[in-house]
């Protein structure tokens, strides 16, 4: 923790990310994958402890019909120095 005068405790600033760092999804079978400068120029800071990444902006992506859709998401090259708490995954048509 970090001490700011007697009366607060602020908690410690998250590790920063690795040069080895990957960001690396998957959807329907087609691999992407972004480095630590790529991932963070896709990564928003919306809140305080709020990111948001988005894997996939097209509206004609299932041509206006139903469809399942596959998506895996990994981080590799951090070890346990980096880590994610994943909360939500958000699809819309």
């Amino acid at each position: 923790m970090e001490y700011h005068d007697d009366s607060r405790y602020l908690k410690t600033s998250p590790p920063e990310y690795c040069e080895e760092f990957r960001f690396e999804f998957s959807i329907v079978g087609k691999i992407t994958s972004y480095n630590k400068e790529e991932f963070l120029s896709h990564k928003q800071d919306l809140q305080r402890v709020v990111e948001t990444v988005t894997l996939l902006n097209d509206p004609s992506y299932t041509g206006g019909a139903e469809k399942e859709v596959e998506v895996a998401i990994r981080m590799a090259g951090s070890g346990h120095i980096k880590n994610f708490l994943l909360t939500h995954v958000y699809w819309s048509s």
